[in-house]
């Protein structure tokens, strides 16, 4: 392994960073003049299909499913999105589909399974999250 290869994995074995913190450094390794802004769409273009085609509950299907989520995190550093924010805002906005404003139980589902928005649901602001003016 050469010197840089070696660091940069010695940096993440012992990291104490987060996921997203870390992920951030290899983007900037990857990319240190940054990219055309498309990458990472073409890669999730990609990845989904590779995904789409494995069976599920195996090994591959596992890997796959790793390999979108992962470029779909790139995605977001490529276009400086706050990912952990806005996952914090979705949780809160799916939680908003099972619980009313007192705090009781009130999920509604569809035929499939699917949680519905319920008559307390609170769509997340991610225009806030952004800094857009509404």
């Amino acid at each position: 392994m050469n010197t840089t290869a070696q660091a940069i994995s010695e940096s993440l074995e012992y990291s104490t960073e987060s996921l997203a913190d870390t992920m951030q450094v290899l983007f900037d390794k990857a990319h240190p003049s940054g990219t055309n802004g498309k990458l990472y769409l073409k890669l999730i273009l990609e990845e989904f299909e590779e995904w789409a085609e494995e069976a599920s509950d195996c090994p591959e299907d596992f890997k796959e499913l790793c390999d979108l989520i992962w470029v779909c995190i790139m995605y977001a550093i490529e276009h400086k999105y706050p990912l952990e924010l806005g996952m914090k805002a979705l949780a809160e906005e799916f939680m908003s589909k099972m619980v009313d404003d007192n705090g009781n139980l009130c999920p509604t589902y569809r035929a499939d399974g699917k949680l519905l928005k319920g008559a307390h649901f609170k769509k997340a602001d991610f225009r806030k999250l952004l800094g857009v003016a509404s």
